[in-house]
C-alpha cells in the first residue's frame, strides 16, 4: 500500500491495541483505497506486471500506448503471425517511451509493424508499471516514490471510508468528498484509456 498501517491509524486518530481485532478491516479498507485511486486516475501505485492484448498492431500509427502509467518496462511484444505461428518483435524495431505519460511504443522509422493472423488477441505485450515496489497488502519498499497527492487520495478516501463503513445510515455517502474529487481530477490521465 502506498500509505503505511500507522500512519492510516495516526490520520483517523485509532488507538491500536496489539491484539487489535478491527486491523484487518484497517487493511483491507486501504488496499480498496488504494485501488480506487489507481483505476480512477489511471495510475498504477503499487508496481505489477501487466498484458496489454490487441486484436492487431495499430494500421495508421507507428506508436501504442500503454494504458497504465507510469510505464516503467516493456518485456516483450509476441504476436501471432499471419501464418498462425507466435513469433516475437524485435526489440530493437522499437523504443519504449517511460518519461510520457502515457507510456509508448514507438517504432523505428526504418520498422513496420508486422502482419498478424486475423483474430482476436493477436498481439501480447507484457509490461511493467508502477511508482513503487511492494506487494499485495504490504508498504511500499519506498512510500515516497508515490506522488504525494496520491498518496494523500488514498487515505483520505480509506478514512472516509471507515469512518461511514456502517451498512446503513441516514447521510449520502456513496460520493466521495469534493477535495478527494478534485485531487483525483487532477491527478487522472484519460489518455491513458485505450
Amino acid at each position: 500500500c502506498p500509505v503505511s498501517a500507522g500512519t492510516f491509524e495516526s490520520y483517523i486518530r485509532v488507538d491500536v491495541p496489539d491484539d487489535d481485532p478491527d486491523e484487518p478491516a484497517r487493511r483491507q479498507i486501504l488496499l480498496a483505497a488504494t485501488e480506487f485511486v489507481e483505476n480512477r486516475t489511471r495510475q498504477q501505485l503499487v508496481t505489477a506486471d501487466f498484458l496489454l492484448i490487441l486484436d492487431a498492431f495499430p494500421a495508421n500509427s507507428r506508436e501504442i500506448r500503454i494504458p497504465k502509467t507510469p510505464l516503467q518496462v516493456v518485456d516483450e511484444v509476441t504476436y501471432t503471425d499471419a501464418n498462425g505461428v507466435v513469433q516475437t518483435l524485435d526489440p530493437y524495431a522499437y523504443r519504449v517511451d517511460t518519461v510520457s505519460k502515457p507510456g509508448r511504443i514507438i517504432l523505428n522509422a526504418d520498422e513496420s509493424w508486422p502482419a498478424t493472423i486475423a483474430e482476436p488477441s493477436a498481439v501480447t505485450i507484457a509490461f511493467s508499471a508502477g511508482y513503487g515496489e511492494g506487494s499485495l497488502g504490504a508498504e511500499l519498499d519506498d512510500i515516497d516514490s508515490v506522488p504525494f497527492m496520491l498518496r494523500q487520495a488514498v487515505l483520505g478516501l480509506a478514512a472516509h471510508w471507515f469512518e461511514w463503513r456502517e451498512s446503513a445510515t441516514d447521510r449520502k455517502v456513496d460520493t466521495i468528498p469534493l477535495a478527494l474529487e478534485a485531487i483525483l481530477t487532477a491527478n487522472t490521465f484519460p489518455e491513458a484509456h485505450q
